[in-house]
């Protein structure tokens, strides 16, 4: 049951994508009971977990992650072919579960995976929510150390500012608004760490005066001492 054919889909895809329950309850059953079937069901993304993804079903991807699914595996989709080509605006139709959360705008989704340790560089979530128009997703993705500089993964050159211009519903001035308050956002951060490390820096000197004080001090005071005990000597 757990051999692919060339579109990439086993038994049991095509039984989800025809909507066949029995089928499919028998087919995992019997990958189940074999090593080979476990990791090959762990390895790729089973056709009801890229339909899950699609449709914002948290429930059932968490509980495939939870198996042991791979969080950042890339797949080729077939059951909604078009809907991802016109989603990366490429030919390409690989893409990873946060991708396509990402192009559907399951926010709460895009959290779980983000929170569960996806990679979000991986097939270029940030580019498909700027080609979406998807802003609060980009947020999501820049807070979690999506980088607006990579470029696509089609090697056209792209970043995920090229891709705004594309994206529907008038969403432009958002997207582009998420970039920017992030490139602040990171401008800040950099004057914070340069404040901070100027302070260390000058805390340190202060101490290492201090120290240099203190220590002429001690000094002071000892050669007083012993000059002290020279004069009862005498």
């Amino acid at each position: 049951p757990h051999v692919r054919g060339v579109d990439g889909f086993d038994a049991r895809d095509h039984a989800t994508i025809n909507h066949h329950k029995s089928v499919v309850a028998t087919l995992s059953e019997a990958a189940a009971t074999t090593v080979e079937g476990k990791a090959n069901f762990l390895s790729s993304v089973p056709v009801d977990i890229r339909m899950a993804c699609t449709n914002g079903d948290v429930k059932a991807v968490a509980a495939w992650l939870d198996s042991g699914g791979a969080i950042d595996t890339v797949y080729t989709t077939g059951v909604h072919k078009e809907r991802v080509q016109n989603m990366h605006n490429r030919r390409s139709c690989a893409v990873t579960l946060l991708a396509e959360a990402t192009a559907c705008d399951h926010r709460e989704l895009v959290d779980l995976l983000i929170e569960r340790g996806a990679d979000v560089n991986i097939q270029n979530p940030l580019h498909v929510a700027a080609s979406w128009g998807n802003d609060m997703v980009m947020r999501r993705l820049l807070r979690a150390g999506a980088d607006p500089e990579a470029m696509d993964s089609e090697g056209e050159g792209k970043r995920a500012v090229d891709m705004i211009s594309i994206s529907p519903g008038g969403r432009s001035a958002q997207c582009m608004r998420a970039l920017e308050d992030h490139a602040r956002a990171c401008k800040a951060a950099q004057r914070a760490a340069k404040q901070r490390a100027r302070t260390v820096a000058q805390q340190d000197e202060e101490q290492a005066e201090s120290l240099a004080e203190a220590e002429a001090r001690a000094e002071a005071a000892a050669a007083a001492l012993l000059e002290e005990e020279e004069a009862l000597k005498e």
